[in-house]
């Protein structure tokens, strides 16, 4: 014998909400807005007879928002972005054929350990804020100037080649995190509207829930690619 249970239009206050089984409908209503920027934050294309439908994207949505969590944790507060690292926008093009000429020695009199013959050289990939300014610099791992004329190539690129891959690393990078920090703020917003819904429950006679200007997204972070740069200026 099969019973089919309907989903509750609103919640009663002080209920634990764990899965998105536990949502009242009026509750998951509430939650499109999140979904929308979802969406457009991951650049998800939706199609109804593909991979993405909007039900599965939906699904996975709450599956990102109840993962190790309930509704009784109540610190989900906004996340940091956190700030880009050398492996984020530095790519290996080869290493040092000597000693780099130049290098300051230690107390020991000898070079720094970067500096010297056999250690990796990178192009490291800088993009100003507002994406104005593109530099590419040829350096050690500790982000010191080399010289290219004492680095032996891993690989026989001509220039153009060298900065096509610094870009399409620096984006695929930058891309990441710009993403994983909006998704979490996407996240984060979800589950202090549903903390909400969980201590003081869903009024079911009006469909529009009010949501707190600080359980919304108000500041998406902007993905500053360095290929739109380099569209613009070539």
């Amino acid at each position: 014998m099969f019973i089919l249970t309907r989903r509750p239009w609103k919640n009663d206050p002080k209920i634990r909400i764990s899965t998105n089984t536990r949502l009242a409908i009026v509750e998951k209503f509430n939650l499109t807005d999140l979904l929308t920027d979802y969406i457009n934050v991951r650049q998800i294309v939706i199609d109804d007879n593909g991979s993405y439908t909007v039900e599965r994207v939906k699904k996975q949505l709450y599956e990102e928002v109840f993962r190790f969590w309930t509704s009784e944790w109540i610190d989900n507060d906004p996340p940091v972005l956190r700030g880009r690292t050398f492996s984020d926008v530095a790519t290996e093009v080869g290493k040092l054929r000597q000693d780099h000429p130049g290098s300051k020695r230690g107390r020991d009199g000898k070079i720094n350990r970067a500096r010297r013959s056999g250690q990796p050289v990178y192009y490291k990939l800088t993009l100003n804020e507002k994406g104005k300014c593109l530099q590419l610099t040829c350096c050690d791992k500790n982000s010191s100037s080399v010289d290219e004329a004492y680095v032996d190539s891993k690989e026989k690129l001509a220039d153009w080649e060298f900065l096509y891959r610094a870009v399409r690393y620096y984006d695929h990078r930058e891309r990441t995190r710009v993403t994983e920090y909006n998704t979490a703020q996407i996240i984060q917003a979800a589950r202090r509207r549903i903390v909400k819904w969980a201590k003081n429950g869903s009024d079911g006679k009006d469909i529009c829930l009010l949501t707190a200007a600080e359980d919304r997204v108000r500041d998406f972070e902007p993905l500053l690619l360095a290929k739109d740069f380099l569209a613009r200026t070539t």
